[in-house]
């Protein structure tokens, strides 16, 4: 049972047959009774499943499939996101919800590890550290929960280049005058 008042009354669930019962708050007096079936009807817990990995180009993808239900947008909350030292912390909260993912998963540099926690689930992720520099956290139209982590760019690549060595300068040349014919001498006869 619980009890509620207002400036319209008094009101008071009984919850073994789902009754909302209006009292008068003056006297106490019962003024209306309603029976509110979902009151009664059976809830099935939220299941976290097993993540699924995925990548592409520097962008790797972790979903984690939700069974059961749906986690409203205040229920995931990240409460370490600096994947840059290699660790970081989310709380999935609401009454009921379970794990069935198993011991953590490993793929493309990242573990996924999802706990009980008093209320609801705790999502440990873990790297090298370094290996990503940006972690976000949002929700598929499916009620999945996405992280999805981005690796840092690529160091610029070194060039050399390599200088060929300097032409030489072409010196001029000079060319000496050919020798002046040597004259023939003849000795005897003219």
């Amino acid at each position: 049972m619980a009890l509620a008042a207002s400036n319209a009354g008094v009101y008071v669930v009984i919850a073994g047959d789902s009754t909302v019962v209006r009292l008068d708050p003056t006297s106490g007096k019962r003024l209306r009774s309603t029976r509110i079936a979902t009151l009664s009807a059976a809830t099935r817990p939220v299941v976290a499943l097993a993540p699924r990995f995925g990548a592409r180009g520097r962008t790797v993808t972790a979903t984690i499939p939700l069974s059961g239900g749906r986690l409203d947008s205040t229920s995931v909350v990240t409460r370490d996101r600096a994947i840059q030292d290699g660790r970081a912390l989310l709380e999935l909260w609401q009454g009921g919800i379970v794990t069935r993912g198993g011991s953590p998963k490993t793929s493309h540099g990242v573990t996924v590890g999802i706990a009980a926690a008093s209320g609801g689930l705790v999502g440990e992720l873990s790297s090298p550290r370094g290996a990503f520099e940006r972690l976000a956290v949002s929700r598929a139209k499916s009620g999945s929960i996405v992280l999805t982590l981005t690796k840092p760019s690529p160091p610029p690549k070194q060039t050399t280049t390599t200088t060929p060595p300097p032409t030489p300068t072409p010196q001029p040349t000079t060319t000496a005058p050919a020798p002046p014919p040597t004259p023939t001498v003849t000795i005897g006869s003219p």
